[in-house]
């Protein structure tokens, strides 16, 4: 596989080997260099590949799996899964103040100072006669 051509690993680093691969692994996930839905080769392959032993890629791609990375499947392969959990932990941006508000209030805000709130949504029109 191309991104493990440049990146030897080596276990002087004091890092264990499959928590290096597993970090290498990540980081080509996140910057789209594993893309969503990429196939990626068995654990046999990847291992003589690299030239490490298969449960330190196993253990790799388990950790890519359980963190949701990955999914993998009996049979058909593993994946690099197509929603990241990145995206997931994202909140959307929240509108403003301004930008909340129905059409019609947006339209009136200059009489919404001076006559709270005039609006044509039932229930805002039901408040308005209440408040008053």
């Amino acid at each position: 596989m191309t991104i493990f051509s440049g990146r030897p690993f080596s276990a002087a680093d004091g890092t264990p080997l499959y928590q290096q691969l597993y970090m290498h692994m990540r980081q080509a996930i996140l910057s789209s260099e594993l893309k969503g839905g990429t196939k990626l080769p068995s654990t046999r392959a990847l291992a003589d590949e690299l030239g490490v032993s298969r449960n330190t890629v196993l253990n790799a791609y388990e950790q890519l799996a359980a963190e949701g990375y990955l999914e993998s499947s009996e049979g058909s392969g593993t994946f690099v899964e197509r929603v990241l959990p990145e995206l997931l932990l994202t909140t959307p941006r929240r509108k403003s103040r301004a930008a909340r508000r129905c059409k019609c209030c947006r339209r009136m805000a200059a009489a919404l100072i001076a006559n709270w709130p005039l609006c044509r949504q039932p229930w805002r029109f039901t408040l308005v006669l209440e408040y008053k």
